[in-house]
């Protein structure tokens, strides 16, 4: 136990060197130093059954982890080959397994080639064992739906936002939403609800700071009315996530910035792979003198190129837009936008998600060249790409990311340095 102590400390302290957050937009090399790490760590070790560091089952409880992250991404496992796999000891991988079992997440679906010539068992993880509520806040639309633990889309529906005038009536109206989708689900099968939006957060992401209505406490209104556990995070977090896995060793390796251009426009920094800092004033980057942006200010970002901006509806689709051919007048505005984040951040690479993933090769290449013209001097070339995520992604990334947080700890275990399977 000692030694196990040993190697977690270890991953904690080196977590370290990766906390720092680039404060992107708003201050050109404002550096502060992050526990946020640590926190996600400690927090996610003691989410469900409380446990210290100390204790002996703190091992057993990530091994769980890795054994159900080698199950969510792969379906050709023995317990055997698991073992393997993971470097874990036959008897404890048995234990581990048939625990998921009795919890109705695993079964035995057929038979895998055994080098002894007697077949061993395929141990698969049933996807509709469990389920989860997602809910993306849009500056005009709020879309939800339940997904299974493939993070397949089960369910799906889209209202507009509604016109209220105090955080309560808003915070409710997502309540009511999220209680209709959980009562289509059985109730001992529900993981929670999880909350994405391009918005600004409170320190410890449980609520967002709307800059009309105030602080609007989701996590403690889901958990105290929904009485489920819930998760509250922003868009770009959860499309990188997504984005990463696909990817996975493709990922560039040096410094990305990632656009979410949807309704509401937000950009991330990855460093090393890790993220490094989210910021959702860039929609509201003026960029030109005209335009009324839903923030109240002219010529803002969100204002010229956002999907409502750029197809006059509040629930419009910018595949439409770019298979209608986007104007160069448009792709001027986003360009200039890319011009700050690639001299703030120095990115190499930006990678255009959300909707904005439609955009076709033909636009991609103008806006490239806009890119380039507009490249303040000094500032590295940046080369743009398509998320391959496309323009549906919103809801997969979110359920990818609300499994992560309350059941898989994906995070977790690479934060802790097992990235054998994940």
């Amino acid at each position: 136990m000692l030694a196990f102590l040993c190697i977690v400390l270890s991953y904690v302290l080196k977590s370290f060197h990766n906390m720092l957050e680039v404060s992107l937009f708003r201050s050109r090399a404002v550096i502060c130093l992050s526990t946020a790490s640590l926190h996600h760590i400690i927090r996610a070790m003691t989410n469900d059954n409380p446990m210290l560091l100390s204790q002996p089952r703190t091992a057993r409880q990530i091994n769980r982890y890795r054994v159900l992250n080698a199950l969510w991404h792969s379906s050709s496992f023995s317990k055997a080959s698991l073992a393997k796999a993971l470097d874990l000891n036959k008897v404890s991988t048995g234990e581990i397994v048939e625990g998921l079992k009795a919890e109705g997440l695993v079964r035995d679906q057929g038979f895998l080639e055994s080098s002894s010539g007697r077949p061993a068992a395929r141990l698969e993880l049933i996807k509709d064992a469990r389920y989860i509520v997602t809910i993306h806040l849009g500056s005009r639309m709020i879309s939800a739906s339940i997904a299974n633990l493939a993070a397949e889309t089960l369910r799906f529906e889209r209202q507009a936002k509604p016109a209220v005038k105090k955080p309560e009536e808003y915070v409710g109206f997502i309540l009511r939403l999220g209680a209709k989708l959980l009562s289509a689900c059985p109730e001992a099968k529900v993981l929670g609800v999880i909350i994405t939006a391009n918005a600004a957060f409170n320190e410890d992401c449980t609520s967002i700071i709307d800059p009309v209505l105030g602080e609007l406490p989701l996590v403690e209104g889901v958990r105290r009315i929904l009485k489920v556990p819930s998760v509250l995070m922003p868009s770009s977090k959860a499309l990188i996530r997504a984005e990463r896995e696909i990817l996975s060793k493709d990922f560039p390796s040096s410094t990305v910035a990632y656009l979410d251009w949807s309704d509401a426009i937000s950009c991330a920094l990855v460093i090393d792979g890790k993220i490094a800092a989210l910021d959702s004033s860039i929609g509201h980057l003026k960029v030109e003198d005209t335009g009324l942006c839903t923030c109240g200010s002219i010529g803002c970002l969100q204002a010229q190129v956002s999907s409502w901006a750029l197809t006059g509806k509040a629930d419009g689709q910018l595949s439409s837009v770019f298979e209608a051919g986007i104007s160069d007048k448009a792709l001027c505005s986003m360009a200039k936008a890319m011009a700050v984040i690639n001299c703030v951040t120095g990115a190499r690479h930006l990678i255009i998600g959300g909707q904005g993933a439609s955009i076709d090769k033909a636009a991609l290449t103008r806006l490239q060249a806009f890119v380039d013209s507009q490249r303040i001097k000094g500032s590295v070339p940046m080369e743009l790409m398509a998320s391959r995520l496309k323009d549906k992604a919103q809801e997969t990334a979110a359920a990818n990311a609300g499994l992560d947080e309350l059941l898989f700890k994906t995070s977790l275990i690479q934060d802790l340095g097992f990235n054998d399977i994940v």
